[in-house]
């Protein structure tokens, strides 16, 4: 009897060993083992949550703008509709309950440029990220993240 036990704790301790080496030598020969659940880390959670974000994104559409640009001799003018990219439904009705103030700080903005300005490619991304910002501003962000996301220009004509 003395002797089933002996080599049956060799038979473990020989199966054990070559477990052990095995998991050290070809830790992926066997799919899955040895394998440790990684924990998220901040940038997988901020991509999750991101996505997560744009599943809920709300386009507010506003009426359109018509504004003499401040050209010399103020003969040219500016149309101009967009809509606002906003987080959820809660920020939307934010948005309506300041239109006169989004609206305003806009008007302002676009009676300030100049047609060199807003001719190009890169002065109508700029003027998008100033809306923005303004746009920002105006709804007084909380905690650094934005209420509006993006600006989409439907309307863009100078005359």
């Amino acid at each position: 009897m003395g002797k089933i036990i002996i080599i049956a704790v060799v038979v473990v301790a020989v199966l054990a060993g070559g477990a052990v080496a095995l998991r050290f030598v070809a830790p992926g020969l066997i799919p899955g083992w040895g394998e440790k659940a990684a924990a998220p880390d901040a940038a997988t959670q901020a991509e999750s949550a991101g996505k997560e974000a744009d599943k809920m994104l709300v386009l507010v559409p506003l009426q359109s703008f018509i504004v003499n640009l401040a050209d010399p001799g103020g003969k040219r003018y500016l149309k101009l509709t967009l809509t606002l990219e906003v987080r959820d439904a809660v920020i939307q009705g934010e948005v309506n309950s300041h239109l006169p103030q989004i609206r305003d700080s806009i008007l302002l903005l676009l009676s300030s440029l100049t047609f060199e300005e807003i001719s190009t490619v890169g002065g109508k991304d700029a003027l998008r990220a100033k809306i923005k910002s303004r746009c920002n501003t105006v709804l007084a962000s909380s905690g650094g993240i934005p209420k509006v996301h993006n600006i989409y220009f439907s309307e863009f004509v100078v005359q």
